[in-house]
């Protein structure tokens, strides 16, 4: 009996030699039988090619990426070679000429290979690596430049170092990446101007917008840019103002995040549905400020938690200095794409720890401040177009950015926690409607001036107004009794002729009579001053002639003498009326703006200085540390802050539940808000063991060695404040 097809069932092959007499392989038995199958599939080898192909794929793509990294390598220092010696400056410059081209990666990477080569030394120390990038950053900041991220930078790092190695240095807990071998020398050229701090007390900066008779902007002078990008020119000029300093009254409002939706609370919606604003006339020092395009962030050392790194904190500044410079020359040349795109790219250039830092709810309000500082810089900016013939491509970016702000922030930023996503919706909001509001008093003051500019329409205006607008009727009937009636009455007889000059000396009124002026008009050009100028200037300095009246009182009143003007015009059948409408809704318009930009310029960052610091750790009084809410984890540096500061006033509370306060919050609210909470954030236990240390000896836990007896040192002042503070409480408080 053969014994072959029981070979081939148990899948036994037989020797070498009879299979290849035979000639079969045995991948060839008969397909139509089940069980050959299946010894064929368990009895065939794997193709050696298929194993091996991937390793050797992926070995031939590490050498083409080494390869690859180092022709890069190569053509980096062969640019670096070629640029030896140039001015930083000088290739800052060609970074922002480059921008947004095939060269803009290039620029950007020589930019910073010069700063390394300028600032970095080989020496027998070591750097921390965010340290080094925060100075790179720092500079990118100064002159403008956006600056690469991490990652890339590294790179650069290396190619001017090639053997440079980083190591995790520092006590556990608190280490990090250094650059071993490497040292920082002073970030600074011969013969360029002093680094400019990136934090700092910041000057009262305002709104500079040009003067009714100096030049037009001349658009068509300025370079082109592409498509959807337009510029702003430098503002060399201030408002004329010879009205001297007055105390205008404040009033408050509150401004929806979207103004378009139907709904009064938007829904799923996990931040506020309107934020407050303030409304005040600008101050003539306000509006004849000198602005700088410089960028001084607050200062960021009393938001800051205990124990920051403060590596990670001065990365942070000059990161986000660096952030709001960008943004604000985005503002300024009309870069649309780039500046909504400049909102997704921040978190990119963060490094773990800042990122950290960046989300803690103590420097919440440091955001906050920062932006609002650079929106400020970017409304200053563009005002200067609020009266002015602006392209259409100008107003679209414009109109986009007030449309499109709160939105693209909530989406950018919805990864982290609420408190980060309010202090940057806030002042994004108040912004978004300062930018609408200008656009409106564009549009209305360019119809105004279509029947201004008319000789027949002003002439037919101030007849009707001479005519049928009955002063002290309106007077008594819009005006609040603490208005200055003799005042608005002066006003209304004496200065509206002047605004819509030039007039005819002589003409009939519409009831008949025959109008003849007293005394000659002045001579106007109305090629240098038009009307809506005037208009305009005489809004600017009406709130000086009411210091104490409120900035809301004064926006009513305004509509309300209006209004009944137009009443009586209309009641009349003055052929005027079109005229005076279009006018009146440009006034309001113009009012509601400057009460706005007047309101938003005023806020101001706290004043730090100001406040008094007690040393209550060596015996003082400890009233300011426990105000700011006792001890914990997430306690403030300055827990220590005397009476006078809040515990919301600057930095929020542990729970995150103590909404953030107004800079301009008097200190007699602070020291109420103080001494009713005192009590009741007071009666913490007190059953504390200070005598005895909870760490390693002569160490604190940044591992610092510590001299001796200073645990019973501490615990012996803090008994001692402890005792001499509860003493003083009243009886019954515990």
């Amino acid at each position: 009996m053969s014994m072959d097809p029981v070979h081939q069932l148990l899948g036994y092959t037989g020797e070498a030699s009879g299979s290849q007499a035979h000639g079969l392989p045995l991948q060839h038995i008969d397909p139509n039988s089940q069980a050959h199958t299946f010894q064929a599939a368990v009895s065939q080898p794997p193709p050696q090619q298929f194993v091996a192909a991937p390793a050797e794929s992926e070995e031939k793509k590490k050498k083409a990426g080494n390869a690859g990294n180092a022709t890069n390598d190569k053509e980096l220092r062969q640019m670096l070679a070629q640029n030896d010696g140039r001015k930083l400056n000088d290739v800052a410059a060609e970074v922002i000429a480059n921008d947004r081209t095939s060269r803009s990666e290039k620029s950007k990477q020589l930019f910073a290979m010069l700063w390394l080569k300028s600032v970095c030394r080989t020496a027998k120390t070591s750097v921390p690596r965010n340290r080094v990038y925060s100075k790179y950053a720092e500079r990118c900041g100064t002159e403008r430049v956006i600056p690469l991220n991490p990652a890339s930078f590294g790179k650069l790092v290396r190619v001017i170092f090639p053997g440079i190695q980083t190591r995790r240095l520092g006590v556990r807990g608190e280490s990090k990446y250094h650059y071993v071998d490497l040292a920082l020398i002073n970030d600074s050229e011969e013969g360029d101007e002093p680094r400019r701090p990136a934090t700092g007390s910041m000057p009262q900066h305002a709104l500079r917008r040009q003067s009714s008779p100096g030049p037009r902007l001349d658009f068509n002078s300025m370079p082109r840019l592409p498509a959807d990008t337009a510029a702003f020119p430098p503002q060399d000029q201030a408002f004329e103002s010879s009205t001297s300093y007055f105390s205008q009254g404040s009033s408050k409002g509150r401004l929806f995040t979207d103004i378009y939706s139907k709904q009064f609370r938007p829904s799923n919606s996990r931040t506020a549905p309107a934020y407050d604003c303030e409304l005040r006339f600008p101050s003539p020092d306000v509006l004849a400020a000198p602005d700088s395009l410089d960028i001084a962030l607050p200062d960021i050392t009393p938001y800051l938690p205990t124990r920051t790194d403060s590596d990670a904190a001065e990365a942070l500044v000059a990161l986000y200095r660096t952030h709001c410079t960008s943004l604000v020359d985005s503002v300024r040349y009309c870069k649309e794409k780039q500046f909504f795109r400049l909102y997704g790219s921040f978190h990119g250039t963060l490094t773990v720890p800042v990122q950290k830092l960046f989300a803690m709810p103590e420097l919440a309000p440091w955001i906050r401040e920062c932006d609002w500082m650079m929106y400020q810089k970017m409304i200053r900016n563009v005002s200067q177009l609020t009266l002015q013939v602006a392209p259409q491509p100008v107003l679209r970016f414009l109109d986009n950015v007030a449309k499109l702000l709160h939105d693209h922030i909530s989406k950018v930023f919805q990864a982290l926690p609420t408190h980060v996503l309010e202090a940057k919706l806030e002042p994004a909001t108040l912004f978004s409607h300062l930018l609408r509001q200008m656009l409106r008093v564009n549009q209305t003051a360019h119809a105004a001036a279509v029947m201004l500019t008319a000789d027949d329409h002003r002439d037919r205006m101030w007849g009707d107004w001479h005519a049928y607008v009955n002063m002290k009727r309106i007077i008594e009937n819009e005006l609040p009794q603490s208005c200055g009636h003799e005042e608005v009455y002066n006003i209304l007889t004496t200065e509206i002729r002047g605004m819509l000059l030039p007039l005819k000396p002589e003409m009939w009124l519409p009831d008949g009579t025959l109008y003849h002026i007293s005394s000659p008009d002045p001579l106007i050009d109305p090629v240098q001053e038009t009307v809506i100028d005037r208009i305009a200037a005489f809004l600017i300095k009406l709130p000086s002639r009411f210091p104490h009246v409120p900035a809301r009182t004064i926006l009513h009143c305004i509509n309300a003498l209006g209004s009944a003007a137009l009443r009586e015009i209309t009641v009349e059948n003055g052929q005027s009326f079109q005229g005076w409408w279009l006018t009146k809704v440009f006034i309001d318009e113009m009012t509601q703006w400057l009460a706005s930009l007047g309101g938003f310029l005023s806020h101001t960052p706290t004043n730090w200085n100001s406040l008094t610091y007690s040393p209550g750790l060596m015996g003082e009084s400890m009233n300011g540390g426990m105000t700011n809410g006792g001890s914990g984890s997430n306690e403030s540096r300055y827990s220590s802050i005397d009476a006078d500061f809040g515990p919301s006033q600057s930095f929020m509370a542990n729970n995150s539940n103590v909404s953030m306060q107004d800079a301009g919050s008097t200190s007699q609210e602070i020291n109420t808000r103080r001494h009713i909470e005192q009590h009741d954030q007071i009666s913490f236990n007190l059953d504390l063991d200070f005598a005895t240390s909870q760490q390693e000896a002569n160490l604190d836990d940044s591992g610092i060695v510590l001299e001796d007896g200073i645990d019973a040192k501490f615990a012996s002042d803090i008994q001692h404040s402890l005792r001499s503070h509860l003493t003083q409480l009243p009886t019954g408080v515990s």
